[in-house]
C-alpha cells in the first residue's frame, strides 16, 4: 500500500508539472505573437508619420513661392480686374496634387470669388481656423475623393484652397499592404469622427445608407462599435452617430499615443489591435489598425494542439502506472501464494452447552419434506413470474390480463398498477397518419421541450406570417424527423447557435430553413453527410439514414449548402394540404410605445428587432450595461416596456434581476418581460415579472407584451371535456389527447356538465346520448365510441369518432368542430381563398 501511494504522488507531480509546462509554452506564445504585433504597428505608425509630415513640409516650402507668384504687379489698370489676375496666377502655378477648387475671402471672411460650383459645396463643409499663418484644415472624405484644404493669408486677402490627395491615398494604403496584413491607417478625432478614406469604404457606404450620396458631400463616418460585422452584413443602420465609442477612441481621450494590443472591436465590428499617436501639425490622431483574426486563430491552433498533446502524454502515463502498480500487485500475490500454509488454531475447540427442551422447528421459508410436489410448482411459477417481468413486450398474454384486471371496478389499486403498466408499453404509432396540426403553437412547444431537455441545444425559430393556421400533414413523422434533425445539426455544432425558419415556399409547401455559422461544408460533405453510403455504420449515419426513411412518409426533400456570407443552410420541404373549410391565418395586433431590448448583439438580436417592429413598436436596443444606465439617468425618456434575453446576462443569472430593480427606479409602471430557456427556474423571482420560454414565436411575443398577467405566458388551449364510466376507455382516450394541442379535463358528476358549453369542447360516449339534456346540449360535441360509423346515426350534425381510428382521425373531428362553431358565430363562409 506504502508504495502504491509513492507511485500515485508521483503521477500527480508528474501530470502538474507536465501541464504546468504546456501552460507556460502556451503563455510564451501569446506573449511572442502580441510583442510581433507591436513591432509591427509601431513601424508602420512610424513610417505613416513621416510620410504625412513631409507631406505638409513640401507644402510649407511651396508656400514661400506662393508670396511672390500671388502678389498683384505695380502698375494699376482700371481694365484689369486683380481677382482675375490672381486666378491666373493660382492657375498657372505648378502644385505638387491636383487643385480641385478654390476660394477668395477678405479679411472679415466675405467671399469674393469662387473658383466653381464645386468650390461652393466644399466650402460649405470645410472647418475654418482664425490663424493667420499658413493652416492645414481638416481633410474632406467624399464618396470618390479624399480632399484636403489649406488656408492662406496673402495680401489681406484669405485663399482656401483644396486639393485631391489620392496620390497620399494611394502610399498610405502601399505601407499598410508592404506589411502583410489586413490593417488600415486612419486619422481620427476625440469625437470619433473618420477623416481618412477607409479601404473597405465601398462595401461600408450600403450598410450606413450612404450609397446615393453626392459626390461632393461630405461623408459622417464614425470610429464607433457597431452591433455586428457590417462586412458579413445585409442590414441597413441609419444611427451609426449614435453606437458607443470604440476602445481606441476611448484610450485616446485619456493620452496623446499608445498601443492597445487586446483585441477590441473597431467602426466596422471586426477584432482588431491598434496604436495610435498625436500629429500636431495635422491636429488628428493617426491611428494603426490590424486585423487580429489570424492572431487569435493561430493561438487558438495552438492550444488545441497543446491539449491534445497534453491529452496524450496524460493517457501514456495514466496507463505506465497502471501497468506498473498491476506488476507490483501480481508480485505481491505470487509472493503470498508461495508460502506454506499454516494452520489456524482456535483458542476453544468445544461445542455449547444444550439446554431445555429439544424441538424441531419449521421456518416460514423451508419446504417440509413431505411436499416435493407443491416445491416444484412454486419453482415453475416463480420461473414463470421472472420471465414476465423480464420479458413483458413478449407476452400478449399478460398484456390481456392487465386490461381485464383494469375493468375490476372494486379494485382501485390493481387497475391504478395496471394503468401505470400500459403506459409503461411502446404503443404502436403510424408515423404516416394525416394529423390536422396547428404549426404556429406546436412547433415551438416541441423546439422549447427539445432544448429543456438539451442544455446545449440553443435554436432560434422564426415563423412567417403567412403560415396557415392549421395545415393537414403527417404530423408524428415530421416531429420525430425535426427532432433527429436538431439533434444532428446541435452534435455537428457543440454550443453555437442554429436558427429555424418555417415558411411557404409554394402551393401546398412549406420550407423548413435551419440556418447555422458552423464549418462550412462543400456540395460533395453535405450529400456524403446527408445521405451516408451503406458502408458507413457509425451513429451518426444511422441517424440521417433514419431521417431519410421519414422523409417519404410526408413527402418531403432534404437539402444542405454553404455560403461564406451566410454560413450554413438546410432546407427540408415537405407537402401540405389545406382541411375543409381552411382558416385564415393569425392576424398580429397593433401595439404602441417604447421597448427597451436587452440582448447581446447577434442572430438573436436581429429576430427580436423584427419581431418588435412588426408588432409597431418603437425599438431602443441596448448591449452595454453602462449605455442602460446612461439612458435610464435621463428623465426625459419614456418605457412602456422592458424584454430581457436571460443571454445578457452571460454566466450570472442574477443579474437580470438587479437590471429589472434598477430600470424600475426610473420607471415605476414599466412591465418587464424575461425571456428564458427553463421557465420553471424562475417561479420564485417571477413576482412582477413576466416569463416567455425559449424560442419564443411572434403570436406568444404579441400576447405577453399584451398582457397585464405576471409569471409565465402562455398561448392558451381550447378545453376538452371527457367522460367515460370505462376505465381502460377513458384511459386510451386521454392517451389519443396527448398528441394534441388541447387541454384535457374530466366530467365528475354525469350528466352534469362543467365549463363553457359555448366554447368548450365534449368528447362523449355515444351509448349515454339518451342521457344528455337537450336543453343543456354543448355547442362543440364529439361523440366517440367503439362501433362504426355506419351503426350509428348521427343528429343534428353532431360527428362521431369511431376509437379505433386513432389521435390523427380526432384532431380532424375537433377541428372540424371548432371550424364550424365559428362559421355560425361569425355567419362568414371560410374557404382556402381567406388563407
Amino acid at each position: 500500500m506504502k508504495l502504491f501511494s509513492w507511485s500515485g504522488l508521483v503521477f500527480v507531480l508528474s501530470l502538474v508539472f507536465i501541464w504546468s509546462c504546456g501552460y507556460w509554452l502556451w503563455l510564451q506564445n501569446g506573449n511572442w505573437h502580441l510583442n510581433q504585433q507591436k513591432t509591427e504597428l509601431t513601424v508602420q505608425l512610424d513610417k505613416a508619420e513621416a510620410l504625412l509630415q513631409d507631406w505638409q513640409q513640401g507644402y510649407q516650402l511651396h508656400l514661400s513661392y506662393l508670396k511672390t507668384a500671388l502678389t498683384p504687379s505695380a502698375e494699376a489698370t482700371p481694365l484689369l480686374d486683380p481677382l482675375q489676375e490672381l486666378d491666373d496666377r493660382i492657375r498657372r502655378i505648378l502644385w505638387p496634387d491636383p487643385l480641385l477648387a478654390y476660394v477668395v475671402l477678405d479679411n472679415e471672411g466675405k467671399v469674393l470669388r469662387f473658383s466653381s460650383s464645386q468650390a461652393r459645396q466644399l466650402f460649405s463643409q470645410t472647418k475654418f481656423s482664425s490663424t493667420e499663418a499658413p493652416t492645414f484644415l481638416p481633410p474632406l472624405v467624399l464618396s470618390k475623393l479624399w480632399v484636403l484644404p489649406l488656408q492662406v493669408q496673402q495680401n489681406n486677402l484669405q485663399l482656401v484652397l483644396w486639393f485631391d490627395a489620392a496620390t497620399l491615398q494611394t502610399q498610405l494604403q502601399q505601407l499598410m499592404a508592404s506589411g502583410g496584413s489586413a490593417g488600415e491607417l486612419l486619422l481620427l478625432d476625440t469625437e470619433a469622427g473618420l477623416y481618412g478614406r477607409s479601404r473597405y469604404q465601398k462595401s461600408l457606404l450600403p450598410r450606413l445608407g450612404m450609397e446615393q450620396t453626392d459626390d461632393n458631400q461630405q461623408l459622417q463616418l464614425f470610429a464607433r462599435r457597431p452591433p455586428e460585422n457590417l462586412l458579413l452584413s445585409r442590414q441597413k443602420y441609419q444611427d451609426a452617430g449614435a453606437w458607443p465609442l470604440s476602445a481606441v477612441v476611448s484610450a485616446m481621450q485619456q493620452r496623446r499615443q499608445g498601443l492597445l494590443l487586446k483585441p477590441y472591436q473597431n467602426y466596422l465590428g471586426r477584432k482588431t489591435l491598434a496604436a495610435w499617436r498625436w500629429l500636431p501639425g495635422w491636429q488628428l490622431y493617426l491611428v494603426a489598425e490590424q486585423d487580429a483574426s489570424t492572431m487569435l486563430q493561430q493561438l487558438k491552433l495552438l492550444k488545441q494542439q497543446l491539449l491534445a498533446a497534453l491529452g496524450g502524454v496524460t493517457v501514456v502515463l495514466l496507463l505506465m502506472f497502471w501497468y506498473l502498480n498491476r506488476s507490483i500487485i501480481r508480485g505481491r500475490q505470487t509472493a503470498l501464494a508461495s508460502q506454506p500454509e499454516e494452520k489456524d488454531w482456535a483458542l476453544h475447540d468445544f461445542d455449547p452447552p444444550v439446554t431445555g427442551d429439544l424441538t424441531t422447528v419449521q421456518l416460514e421459508d423451508e419446504l417440509p419434506p413431505d411436499e416435493p410436489a407443491v416445491s416444484q410448482n412454486l419453482s415453475q411459477q416463480q420461473g414463470i413470474v421472472e420471465d414476465q417481468v423480464q420479458t413483458p413486450h413478449h407476452l400478449p398474454a399478460a398484456n390481456a390480463l392487465l386490461q381485464a384486471w383494469l375493468q375490476q371496478p372494486h379494485n382501485s389499486r390493481l387497475a391504478e398498477l395496471s394503468r401505470s403498466y400500459l403506459q409503461a408499453q411502446q404503443q404502436e404509432l403510424k408515423f404516416d397518419a394525416i394529423y390536422a396540426c396547428e404549426l404556429v403553437t406546436e412547433l415551438p412547444e416541441l423546439i422549447q421541450l427539445q432544448m429543456q431537455q438539451d442544455e446545449q441545444l440553443d435554436c432560434l425559430l422564426e415563423l412567417n406570417t403567412e403560415l396557415p393556421a392549421v395545415v393537414l400533414v403527417a404530423k408524428l413523422a415530421l416531429f420525430r424527423c425535426i427532432e433527429i434533425w436538431l439533434q444532428l445539426t446541435r452534435q455537428r455544432l457543440g454550443h453555437q447557435q442554429c436558427q429555424l425558419r418555417l415558411l411557404v415556399a409554394a402551393n401546398h409547401q412549406l420550407r423548413l430553413e435551419l440556418l447555422d455559422q458552423g464549418d462550412a461544408l462543400t456540395d460533395g460533405q453535405w450529400l456524403k453527410l446527408l445521405d451516408p453510403p451503406a458502408d458507413q455504420q457509425s451513429e451518426q449515419a444511422q441517424h440521417y439514414r433514419r431521417l431519410q426513411q421519414l422523409l417519404p412518409l410526408f413527402q418531403a426533400h432534404l437539402s444542405g449548402h454553404s455560403d461564406p456570407a451566410h454560413g450554413n443552410k438546410q432546407v427540408l420541404e415537405f407537402h401540405y394540404e389545406l382541411p375543409e373549410p381552411a382558416v385564415e391565418s393569425f392576424t398580429l395586433p397593433k401595439l404602441t410605445g417604447r421597448v427597451m431590448l436587452l440582448c447581446p448583439p447577434g442572430a438573436s438580436q436581429q429576430l427580436y428587432n423584427r419581431m418588435l417592429r412588426q408588432l409597431g413598436y418603437d425599438l431602443l436596443p441596448m448591449d452595454d450595461a453602462s449605455q442602460l444606465l446612461k439612458w435610464c439617468s435621463d428623465t426625459e425618456q419614456q418605457l412602456d416596456q422592458l424584454v430581457i434575453d436571460e443571454s445578457f446576462a452571460a454566466a450570472d443569472p442574477s443579474l437580470l434581476g438587479k437590471i429589472a430593480t434598477v430600470v424600475r427606479r426610473y420607471f415605476p409602471k414599466v412591465r418587464i418581460l424575461f425571456c428564458v430557456r427553463q421557465p420553471s427556474q424562475w417561479q420564485q423571482q417571477s413576482a412582477g415579472i413576466q416569463l416567455l420560454a425559449k424560442p419564443m414565436v411572434l403570436p406568444q411575443l404579441a400576447l405577453a407584451l399584451n398582457s397585464a398577467a405576471e409569471g409565465e405566458i402562455l398561448l392558451p388551449k381550447t378545453r376538452v371535456w371527457l367522460y367515460q364510466p370505462d376505465p381502460l376507455a377513458l384511459w386510451y382516450l386521454e392517451q389519443q389527447l396527448l398528441t394534441l394541442p388541447y387541454e384535457t379535463a374530466l366530467i365528475e358528476h354525469w350528466p352534469a356538465l362543467p365549463g363553457d358549453l359555448q366554447q368548450d369542447l365534449y368528447c362523449l360516449p355515444w351509448s349515454l346520448q339518451q342521457e344528455l339534456d337537450i336543453h343543456h346540449k354543448p355547442a362543440l360535441l364529439l361523440w366517440c365510441g367503439e362501433q362504426k360509423q355506419t351503426e350509428v346515426a348521427a343528429t343534428d350534425a353532431a360527428l362521431y369518432w369511431q376509437m379505433s381510428e386513432g389521435a390523427a382521425k380526432l384532431s380532424q373531428y375537433l377541428y372540424q368542430l371548432r371550424v364550424r362553431h365559428l362559421q355560425a358565430a361569425t355567419g362568414k363562409i371560410i374557404d382556402e381563398s381567406t388563407v
